[in-house]
């Protein structure tokens, strides 16, 4: 859901009806106190934000946003017809925005734009849980070897305390572990096979 941000109605309303017939679902808020709470509430993919509005300016939402865990990587585009100043464009960036447009706004730029960042936004996404799933799996796979490793250990104690001989192989038949008895009795072969010669 892409959320627009403007203290005009009819801003939002043009914007709206442009990513609507493009089968965008949208939502809106009127001041950055409101989207502030609604970004709190709900999930979106992206934010179009006014840069002019009374009491909290587009920056000063913008830096709020960053502040957020669940919404610091949202792409925020911001939009002006009065800050049209590279200062304010360098600030727009600045304060975590992805981009600035100026109005009056091209809908085809607008379009294009809101699909890239909408796409990008849920590949990151998609990186994240995949990266998230990796990690989990590497969690699960080093506490099986921890219990694997404390399995060997048991065995090994178990062969230590047998009265007679006994080893382990590695699957290409090489002596992998091999108890005190199996050394005792190659002492003993050894020092009868000296006895015998």
């Amino acid at each position: 859901m892409i959320l627009i941000v403007d203290d005009k109605p009819e801003n939002i309303l043009s914007i709206r009806k442009t990513l609507e017939l493009y089968k965008f679902e949208v939502d809106a808020a009127a001041s950055g106190e409101e989207a502030l709470k609604k970004i709190l509430k709900h999930s979106y993919t992206l934010i179009i934000l006014d840069v002019q509005m009374p009491s909290m300016d587009g920056f000063e939402v913008a830096e709020a946003i960053s502040g957020y865990s669940k919404a610091r990587d949202i792409p925020i585009i911001f939009l002006s017809a009065v800050n049209k100043d590279k200062r304010f464009i360098v600030k727009g960036y600045d304060s975590g925005g992805m981009d600035y447009l100026t109005k009056p706004i091209d809908p085809d730029i607008l379009l294009m734009k809101v699909k890239t960042f909408s796409r990008l936004y849920q590949q990151s996404q998609e990186l994240k849980h995949m990266h998230q799933s990796l990690k989990e799996e590497v969690e699960v796979r080093k506490l099986a070897q921890a219990a694997l490793s404390e399995k060997v250990n048991e065995l090994r104690t178990t062969l230590e305390v047998l009265p007679q001989i006994a080893f382990t192989l590695t699957v290409e038949g090489r002596i992998e572990y091999a108890n005190r008895n199996w050394f005792k009795f190659l002492i003993r072969y050894d020092n009868v096979h000296i006895d015998l010669l």
